[in-house]
């Protein structure tokens, strides 16, 4: 009497091939051949994956039998005997077996699938594979080779004999974690055009019905949650502030086109737990990095989720209730999004994380000026905010020195604090006089040149993200050499590149204040600077400069005098004899008041800002005004003291270095 057997199809197996099937047993042959092969968990393979008798001798195994693994069989030929070529491989494939033709007897806890030989036409001559496989991955594999006449064959031998012609019955168990990285937190099942879903507890994806793309019955998703294995570079090269799990999907056979309806994805976050405003837990949005593609897309948001629910499965006929683990709270926003056509599952993997929509701009440390091979003032920063403006923490900028050869610190990236903002340590400048120019980016940080503009989170559908960037300019001048605008104003960077001489302004009453001597040239002109920190405005201020035109370290008629006094008024002046011997500085006549007469040449501005009070003047390097102005060249030096006078009474006065002490200016060429 004939028993019939048990098939029971789970998810996506259909029953073709279950029934009762005449199998013809092998019978006797001879000791086969020590290098055919055999692979499976018991020999060396995977450990979820197991053949059984009689292929084999009953092997010992202890995992949870899963049914739910859509696999296909192919028998092909070697091309040689392995027993004397090792490097015998399949040429031709003379049977194959797919999903649908496999039975899943789950009463037996096994896969199986009977081999009519007779349909084949073997060659007792050639020896044969039977591969198992989950897409494109092999499971195992067993050699046989058919015998014309009487076989017997123990399944312990690496090679399996039959009767040409005889039905081999081709069974093999498969265990929970087959498709899974033991280590981590992972899920794998048999999706079909039913739908359905495979999760995890911290996400998962729903399949609609109808989805699968033309040539796919049947496709093997995993879900694995790869934070700790991935960390912070889920989505690899993605410079926002990502959130919670790492959620990678596969699928075997590796999907060559777009599913026809949406998918849902979900990635299971609460996050009120998380180190955000309320207004940015709105703006969270899913990533996605596609590793065959390259690409990293930002999703908008689903209408539905999976995330802490039961969601029932019908599939094939057969209803499958799966509980998906909760994650502990509910979500604001639901933590979920569409993935269009789960383009990310057409190759390898596809990683889905949170993260925060952002964008940036220059915060300050633009537009300076300093001398070549120094340090800029103000070291560069960026500011990234939300699409609501406010600060946003963690995200990570590039820098990059894009002209001027000058060098940046850190020269890698830096991560925003918690006001949004990300600076470098320092930019040097390179050591050429001209346009330096330094790049901050961030892959999938907006700025305004990108077609999204900043505002990710609004996105309706998967967005290609790009990357930001923003582009900071200073100006590398070279010491001692530069063009001021005298107007008793300093700007930021304006006598940046200027020779500095710190010293303290004596004030009326007998206190002092810090002050700054500026001096540069162009080439032209001979500019000089004086700043003096002043927390009010004087009712004198003036500010002179004598200069020893032989450098012999006396006074001399017609050394030239110039400075500028109350207000705006420029003076320039010569010694006369009568000014030899005078024991203080003032002395002097107008070049103009001279016969013959002289010029005034140069000009000069006194300013206050409410901090400091700011001189500055301007004097031809050379005036041609023989007799009364100095004439200089690059290379140059000329000795010089200043008489400086502020206050509202009694004069504060000031020498330097000191009266008739000479310090030396030297004109610096381009």
């Amino acid at each position: 009497m004939r028993r019939a057997s048990t098939c029971v199809a789970a998810l996506a197996l259909v029953l073709a091939g279950c029934g009762d099937n005449s199998v013809v047993p092998p019978t006797a042959l001879k000791a086969p051949s020590s290098s055919f092969d055999i692979l499976d968990g018991a020999n060396g393979g995977n450990q979820h994956f197991y053949f059984l008798s009689p292929l084999v001798t009953s092997p010992t195994y202890s995992g949870t039998f899963d049914p739910n693994v859509v696999t296909n069989v192919d028998i092909c030929e070697l091309s040689a005997d392995p027993s004397t070529n090792s490097d015998s491989h399949c040429v031709t494939t003379v049977h194959s077996f797919t999903y649908q033709d496999i039975s899943v007897l789950v009463d037996q806890e096994m896969y199986k699938v009977n081999w009519n030989t007779t349909d084949d036409s073997l060659d007792p001559a050639n020896v044969y594979r039977i591969i198992v496989r989950a897409g494109s991955d092999t499971l195992g594999y067993r050699d046989v080779q058919p015998v014309d006449g009487p076989t017997s064959s123990s399944g312990a031998q690496l090679i399996y004999n039959f009767n040409n012609g005889s039905t081999i019955p081709i069974k093999y168990r498969i265990e929970k974690g087959l498709l899974c990285d033991p280590d981590v937190p992972c899920s794998s099942g048999a999706i079909t055009n039913d739908g359905g879903t495979i999760s995890v507890g911290t996400g998962g994806v729903y399949v609609q019905p109808g989805s699968l793309p033309d040539g796919y019955d049947a496709i093997n998703v995993t879900v694995t949650d790869s934070t700790g294995e991935l960390g912070g570079e889920c989505i690899a090269g993605l410079d926002l502030p990502q959130f919670g799990p790492c959620i990678r999907i596969s699928t075997q056979p590796e999907l060559t086109s777009d599913l026809v309806n949406d998918a849902v994805v979900s990635v299971c976050i609460d996050p009120h737990t998380l180190p955000l405003t309320e207004r940015q837990d709105s703006l969270l949005r899913v990533y996605k990095w596609d590793t065959s593609e390259d690409t990293v897309k930002v999703l908008p948001n689903a209408e539905e989720y999976i995330c802490n629910q039961t969601v029932g499965m019908r599939q094939n006929g057969n209803l499958l209730q799966r509980a998906l683990a909760a994650v502990g709270s509910f979500f604001a926003p639901p933590a979920y999004a569409v993935h269009t056509g789960l383009g990310s599952l057409t190759s390898s993997f596809s990683r889905f994380r949170w993260a925060l929509p952002a964008w940036f701009s220059i915060y300050e440390g633009d537009g300076q000026v300093a001398p070549v091979s120094t340090d800029v003032s103000v070291a560069p920063a960026v500011i990234v905010r939300d699409e609501h403006g406010d600060p946003v923490a963690n995200a990570r900028v590039h820098w990059d020195v894009t002209t001027g050869g000058g060098t940046v610190v850190p020269d890698t990236f830096v991560y925003s604090d918690a006001s949004g903002i990300a600076r470098v340590d320092s930019w040097t400048l390179g050591p050429t006089a001209g346009l330096n120019t330094l790049d901050a980016w961030g892959f999938g940080i907006s700025d305004d040149t990108l077609p999204y503009g900043a505002p990710q989170a609004s996105v309706t559908e998967p967005v290609p993200i790009d990357t930001g960037h923003v582009q900071f300019t200073a100006t590398g001048c070279i010491q001692g050499y530069g063009t001021p605008t005298i107007d008793g104003t300093m700007e930021p960077g304006e006598w940046a590149c200027a020779n500095t001489y710190p010293f303290t302004a004596n004030l009326s009453g007998g206190s002092g204040t810090p002050a700054t001597l500026y001096w540069m040239n162009d080439g032209t002109n001979l500019y000089l600077a004086v700043s003096v920190v002043r927390d009010q405005s004087d009712k004198v201020a003036s500010l002179r400069f004598d200069f020893d035109h032989n450098g012999d370290g006396t006074l001399a008629a017609s050394n030239d005098a110039f400075g500028v006094e109350n207000g705006d008024n420029f003076f320039d002046q010569f010694l006369t004899d009568k000014c030899i011997n005078r024991s203080q500085a003032g002395c002097g006549e107008d070049d103009t008041a001279d016969t013959p007469a002289g010029t005034k040449d140069g000009d000069g501005a006194i300013g206050y800002d409410g901090t400091h009070l700011v001189y500055e003047l301007w004097h031809p390097l050379a005036s041609g005004d023989a007799g009364h102005d100095f004439t200089l060249a690059a290379g140059d030096s000329i000795g010089t003291f200043l008489t400086l006078q502020i206050g509202n009474g009694a004069n504060g006065n000031t020498q330097i270095p000191g009266f008739r002490d000479w310090m030396k200016i030297h004109i610096k060429g381009q």
